[in-house]
């Protein structure tokens, strides 16, 4: 993914990443580029898709922990984040729909989608994000394979719709593909 904030132009702008779940590349990305600041978003919600592992984990351990896990779990990440990064990370702790009609419109420049794996929920993040998206901003999705039918349905009608050709990212087993925003 850093080569695609670079490619994007993005090292001191704004990327976002919908399904943060551990937190992972949110931290990574702050690492490798010293001015780009991270807005991660997660509801931190379980039972979303069956087939999905973090809808599974997300759905137990609330039941096991207390309905107030999400929350904790969400003031954790941004602790530590917020703790090694200041204000260069930002955790909207809620859906993704709801995370992007929070932001001012064309004030991100790269959207990475990783959340709810349906194609329901990756068309509506797509739809969400464009807006707040900057034109020449980049699109960029996890899990367009095979195993998700959703993601690559979702994706696949964002490149027809934008008469574009999709951009295989590093890690292509991962199913790491790129779109430019040209709206």
């Amino acid at each position: 993914m850093a080569a695609e904030v670079e490619r994007a132009g993005a090292t001191r702008g704004v990327f976002v990443e919908v399904g943060t779940a551990y937190g992972g590349l949110a931290l990574a990305m702050l690492e490798l580029h010293e001015a780009l600041r991270v807005v991660a978003v997660d509801p931190f919600l379980g039972g979303y898709d069956a087939r999905d592992s973090m809808s599974d984990l997300f759905r137990d351990l609330p039941a096991r922990f207390g309905a107030a896990f999400p929350a904790l779990w969400a003031r954790a990440l941004y602790s530590e984040a917020r703790g090694r990064f200041g204000c260069r990370y930002e955790l909207m702790h809620n859906t993704s729909v709801a995370a992007a009609a929070a932001r001012a419109p064309a004030s991100v420049d790269l959207v990475f989608i990783d959340g709810d794996h349906t194609r329901e929920a990756v068309a509506a993040d797509i739809a969400a994000w464009a807006r707040v998206l900057k034109k020449g901003g980049a699109f960029c999705f996890n899990d367009y394979q095979a195993r998700w039918p959703g993601v690559v349905a979702a994706v696949d009608e964002y490149a027809r719709a934008t008469m574009q050709e999709l951009r295989w990212l590093r890690n292509r087993e991962w199913g790491n593909v790129g779109l430019d925003n040209l709206s």
